[in-house]
């Protein structure tokens, strides 16, 4: 429950900012980085309450697990993304270096 809650937030706020028209690269990696195995633990935890009925065709969780599975590669993978969001970071806080009222923008 906390798992998905979180990235739900995290997706909110994401998709707020980008109706806002603020930069979401770095978020948009971390909520990958975060979010995918997070909804693929969960739809694990799920696929084994089902037991073998989780893996056939005709539950909705085995189709969700694939689902989880894929965003963890599509798109770059996770591990890409720690790198991806890594870069951004830097970059942001440099500029609060230069310019320390740009931290409380974020």
């Amino acid at each position: 429950q906390i798992a998905l809650t979180n990235t739900r937030n995290f997706l909110y706020r994401t998709c707020w900012k980008l109706d806002n028209g603020i930069w979401v690269n770095n978020d948009a990696a971390l909520l990958k980085r975060y979010g995918a195995p997070a909804l693929t633990d969960v739809c694990s935890r799920a696929l084994q309450l089902m037991g073998g009925l989780g893996f056939t065709d005709e539950t909705r969780v085995s189709r969700l697990m694939l689902d989880c599975r894929g965003f963890q590669i599509g798109g770059g993978t996770v591990e890409i993304m720690v790198h991806i969001a890594g870069r951004g970071i830097l970059k942001e806080y440099q500029k609060g270096v230069e310019d320390p009222d740009y931290l409380w923008t974020l």
